[in-house]
């Protein structure tokens, strides 16, 4: 069994404040067709946790969000999400993570300290990976994302430096803090060691 608390909040819709229960898969109650926020530390701790499924509409998720999930190894995030906030999915098990391009930047602390992340694709729309973003996620092999998409100084702070960054397309720059590298080679380096490769002939 398990409960959800909610509020409403300024713009009309409302937000989920909290949760209490100890089951493997929750569904995120979609208030009056309105859920649009996930506040802060809903899940955090929660071990048993495997599954968690969100209303469509969910715009913000808040921090802390998985804190001490050991077992959530894989979520599904919803397609009009627009904001991860600092430290959402900090500290968690997640092995994969595919994020919307309706998320327009990947703010710092986002995947801090990710230990098991292996992969990830993010899709067209999002703009800039900031610093910090991926610090830690130390197991990371690879990173599938538009040429547009602008890697920030520092993003990969931490992490293992032979992973590999898969470009969708032609026709943009990489920014590594220093310069801007043409994309159109099909292989380059990041930091000496992470490749990039693009998937066009």
């Amino acid at each position: 069994m398990h409960e959800f608390f909610y509020k409403l909040i300024e713009d009309g819709t409302y937000a989920i404040t909290g949760y209490r229960g100890d089951e493997e898969e929750v569904t995120i109650p979609d208030i009056c067709g309105k859920t649009t926020v996930i506040s802060d530390d809903i899940f955090k701790g929660h071990k048993e946790l495997q599954k968690v499924h969100f209303p469509a509409g969910v715009t913000n998720i808040g921090g802390f969000f998985l804190d001490g999930c050991e077992n959530v190894k894989e979520i599904s995030l919803p397609p009009n999400l627009e904001n991860l906030w600092q430290y959402a999915f900090v500290r968690s098990s997640l092995e994969q993570i595919d994020i919307p391009g309706t998320v327009k930047e990947i703010i710092p602390f986002v995947f801090k300290d990710c230990k098991q992340l292996r992969e990830v694709t993010i899709h067209p729309g999002t703009r800039e990976i900031c610093a910090y973003a991926f610090q830690g996620c130390t197991s990371l092999e690879k990173i599938i994302l538009p040429t547009d998409t602008v890697i920030s100084p520092n993003a990969f702070d931490g992490c293992n430096l032979n992973f590999e960054i898969v470009r969708t397309k032609y026709g943009s720059s990489i920014h590594d803090g220093t310069t801007k590298i043409s994309a159109k080679s099909k292989k380059m380096h990041f930091n000496s060691n992470m490749i990039y490769r693009d998937t066009c002939p």
